[in-house]
Order: C-alpha cells, then sequence, then structure tokens
C-alpha cells in the first residue's frame, strides 16, 4: 500500500483474542530475532500466518508524526471494507473512534450514531466484541451495525462461527441489521491496521534535528 506501514494484522479462527494481542506490550514481531521465525506471509494480506502480527510501533506509538490510521478488512487478500482516521495527537487505543475518523467505505458512517465505536467494545457473558462499530446495541434482533472483531463468544445468532476470532463485517456500504443481513453479513479472513506518516517526516533519517 502506497505510503502505508503495517502495525497490525489479525487473522481470523486461530483461537487467540485479537485484542490481547493488541494490548501486549513488550511483544514486537518486527523484532529481529522473532521476525526470523516469523512466516513471510504475517505482512501481507494474502498470505498465511500463525500468529496475530504486531509492530513495535504499537508500544512508541508516534503520534506527532501521524498522519492518518487504516483499520481494514480482507478475504482472500483482497479489502473489503475500511476505515481511515487522523493519526495526530492520538495514542494506540483512542485513534479508533467516531471523532477521529475522516474517511470509510461505508458510506452513512460518518453521519450515524453510534451505541459503541471503540477498541475496547463490548463484552458480556463470555463474549467480547472488539473494535465494536455498532449503532443499535441491546437485543440481538435489534443488532445494527459496521464491524465486530468477536475475539470470544456467540451470545446472539448472527455473530455465531466456528472459529474465535471472526471477523464480522457489513458487506453493504451501510449498516446492516445484524440478524436480518443475510449474505450481506459477511466474514473475513483478515484485519490489518496501518499507518501513514506525515509527509514532512522522513523515515530514513537518524534522528530529529
Amino acid at each position: 500500500m502506497d505510503g502505508w506501514v503495517l502495525v497490525f494484522r489479525g487473522t481470523q479462527g486461530l483461537g487467540s483474542p485479537v485484542y490481547d494481542a493488541w494490548t501486549r506490550t513488550g511483544y514486537h514481531d518486527d523484532y529481529t530475532f522473532t521476525r526470523a521465525s516469523m512466516p513471510c506471509g504475517c505482512t501481507r494480506t494474502n498470505g498465511s500466518c500463525d500468529r496475530h502480527y504486531r509492530s513495535l510501533l504499537l508500544d512508541f506509538w508516534p503520534s506527532s508524526a501521524l498522519d492518518k490510521v487504516k483499520l481494514a478488512v480482507y478475504e482472500g487478500g483482497v479489502e473489503k471494507a475500511y476505515m481511515i482516521f487522523t493519526g495526530l495527537g492520538s495514542n494506540y487505543i483512542n485513534w479508533f473512534s467516531a471523532d477521529r475518523l475522516v474517511q470509510s467505505s461505508w458510506k452513512d458512517l460518518k453521519s450515524s450514531a453510534h451505541s459503541y465505536f471503540d477498541i475496547t467494545g463490548f463484552s458480556a457473558r463470555g463474549t467480547f466484541r472488539r473494535f465494536y462499530v455498532s449503532k443499535n446495541h441491546g437485543g440481538c434482533p435489534g443488532d445494527n451495525g459496521w464491524l465486530n472483531i468477536k475475539d470470544a463468544g456467540n451470545s446472539c445468532p448472527w455473530e455465531t462461527s466456528n472459529q474465535n476470532p471472526a471477523f464480522v463485517y457489513s458487506k453493504a456500504e451501510t449498516v446492516i441489521n445484524w440478524q436480518s443481513a443475510g449474505d450481506m453479513r459477511g466474514f473475513a479472513d483478515v484485519m490489518a491496521v496501518w499507518v501513514k506518516f506525515r509527509p514532512s517526516v522522513n523515515l530514513n533519517r537518524a534522528c530529529m534535528p
């Protein structure tokens, strides 16, 4: 991706939570010795991976140097939906918010009200919905939303999957009713987070002048 740097890649069905990997401070798959034992597919959206890829940049989030942050979901390496956020002044948790959203493949996302729009998301009775973007929440038949990175649990029929984590998303250009959406409710293979640095930032420079 032109100018975008991969900082996280989640893989469906690994059995380990995306949220735990995202918040695993001190662990980095781009560390020299860790990277040597990592499948090359972990740094692509169309390759196989045995882990959730986590970059050092999550621990040293360069907020003053960031221009944009992007989250996207993929099937077979093809991008199916995305959101782009303002990165300047953010941290590795609060960048994912409605206030910072600048662009999305979901045409109504920015103008809609949201019951959830954050990384921590919703948790109850063994169900954990992370990176959860919901319009209506509070009863399975009435749940409407755009994205649910489900780490565990199946509290509603619409999120039932044989594998966890499951990356549930709206295949429409708008919000969907999760339960009645049918084929417009998608399950992605990969979710990835990318960052783009401000044009004035020289990544080859050894230090700030």
